[in-house]
């Protein structure tokens, strides 16, 4: 078995709300300049980090799986089919697109962090 490790310089990164909300990935969606662009069917891996309250309006997302792992602070969840939900620390919240759904994020500090996930039904 070979292991390879890709540094912060390999990773693909991303901001949020005025760069309130910083994200690294070691495997970033494709086109991002991540070293990694797909292991099987996890196509998509990062965590974000946040000093204080941002928010991500809403967007859309169609045919995967996403998994948010909340370490610190909240994650608010909204989207278009009336879901509405509050993860804590150690908790997660996992969203299935199917034909597609609009969805949107909120965080909540101080020093918040999650993984998220994101994986093909293929």
């Amino acid at each position: 078995m070979n292991i390879r490790i890709y540094g912060p310089e390999q990773q693909a990164t991303g901001a949020f709300d005025g760069g309130k909300i910083t994200e690294q990935k070691p495997i970033g969606f494709p086109r991002e300049g991540s070293a990694v662009s797909r292991v099987g069917p996890l196509f998509y891996w990062a965590w974000a980090f946040a000093e204080q309250e941002g928010y991500i309006p809403s967007h859309p997302h169609q045919a995967f799986e996403i998994m948010t792992y909340v370490v610190n602070g909240k994650a608010e969840h909204g989207d278009s089919l009336g879901t509405r939900s509050v993860v804590g620390p150690g908790g997660a919240q996992v969203m299935q697109t199917g034909s597609g759904v609009n969805h949107e994020e909120g965080f909540v500090g101080p020093t918040w962090k999650v993984f998220k996930f994101g994986s093909s039904r293929i």
